[in-house]
């Protein structure tokens, strides 16, 4: 799906104003929403293919957690080596999602591609909570069945919010994709 500047512009602002009011979990909480971040991440690679946007999102996501950790109350347990692990975490799913929309065609074809990348979500999971197993177990003792333990005990919580924010994406994706075959057909004439 091909953007204008001014709609890849919106769209930034809406993924990045999504990170910002649902990362911190200071309205998240009184609202009751998910972090946006990994989806964001993951649409940022969609959509925005730039990798300038990457680091913009790195960025912001780093100045909400350092906001938080200065003034929001939030431990120093934040920033440690392990936050480090973050930044593949956030790169997997935005290489996912950029790795998808190469792919990407509105016909049925690509759904095995799409249903494939969304499983960088593993990855991302992965990253993260594997750097902060293994560089802040509180135990000092790393095994395979810890790690293993790790995953499963925040993965649930990260699909869920992934899907969370992908499920209304991805339907919003396709109407607006009906919508320009139905006004466009000529231009989604496989060659």
């Amino acid at each position: 799906m091909k953007l204008s500047k001014l709609q890849l512009f919106a769209l930034g602002a809406v993924l990045a104003v999504l990170v910002i009011v649902t990362h911190s979990q200071h309205f998240a909480t009184q609202l009751h929403l998910p972090p946006a971040t990994w989806a964001a991440f993951f649409l940022g690679g969609f959509y925005l293919s730039r990798p300038t946007f990457l680091v913009a999102g790195l960025l912001l996501v780093a100045t909400i957690d350092f906001v938080a950790m200065t003034w929001g109350g939030v431990t120093e347990a934040t920033f440690v080596p392990a936050y480090l692990f973050m930044v593949p975490a956030y790169s997997v799913l935005w290489w996912a999602g950029r790795r998808f929309a190469s792919l990407y065609t509105p016909r049925w074809s690509t759904l095995p591609y799409f249903a494939l990348s969304l499983t960088s979500i593993l990855a991302a999971e992965f990253f993260a909570s594997g750097g902060f197993y293994l560089l802040m177990n509180p135990q000092g003792v790393i095994s395979p069945m810890g790690l293993w333990i790790y995953l499963v005990t925040w993965l649930p919580e990260t699909v869920q919010s992934f899907f969370f924010w992908m499920a209304p994406a991805m339907l919003l994706h396709t109407v607006i994709t009906v919508l320009r075959l139905r006004s466009h057909p000529e231009a989604y004439v496989q060659k």
